[in-house]
């Protein structure tokens, strides 16, 4: 299928189909723009109504108490911002309930997978140093043929590639 896609770009091939398999990627910020509406982004409530609503270390209270709040603040935008822009067409409910939807998607993508790079990044510097030559088990060195390594690393080496690694995929995972 990628190969498919890749293949009617060519310029040959989308003048024999007459029409590209291929389509911008509409963003919320493209969304908002050609409607007009791209200062919904800064409503003061925005981030209340695409939280992304954490379970951990909370009870049934705290978590209804919030899912109030955060429907709330949904209902309240989409109020302001029915029927505004300058787009053809302007703004439907509808519209608005999707644009906080893809915003909380998003939310929830980083709080799963970028907060979970953080944390481990927090153990790792809490727990383990990078300048001393700590003993087992506190080591991070790991040596050619020993529990199926195919390296050797020092502790130092090691520490920095899994903070490298933990980084780099922080950072990729933000990106997305």
């Amino acid at each position: 299928m990628i190969y498919l896609l890749q293949d009617s770009q060519n310029r040959d091939m989308v003048k024999e189909l007459k029409f590209s398999l291929m389509k911008p990627l509409e963003t919320v910020r493209t969304f908002l723009e050609g409607r007009g509406c791209l200062e919904l982004l800064g409503d003061p409530e925005l981030e209340m109504a695409t939280r992304d609503i954490s379970t951990v270390s909370k009870n049934r209270e705290n978590i209804a108490w919030e899912l109030g709040q955060k429907a709330r603040s949904r209902d309240a935008i989409v109020k302001r911002w029915v029927g505004k822009g300058s787009g053809i067409p302007a703004l439907s409910e509808s519209d608005i309930v999707r644009v906080l939807e893809s915003i909380g998607d998003s939310n929830s993508f980083l709080r799963s997978v970028r907060d979970p790079c953080d944390e481990m990044i927090g153990y790792l510097k809490k727990y383990f140093k990078k300048d001393e030559t700590p003993e087992k088990p506190h080591s991070l060195s790991i040596a050619y043929g020993r529990g199926g390594a195919r390296l050797t690393h020092t502790h130092k080496q090691q520490y920095n590639y899994v903070l490298q690694s933990l980084l780099m995929w922080r950072e990729v995972a933000s990106d997305m």
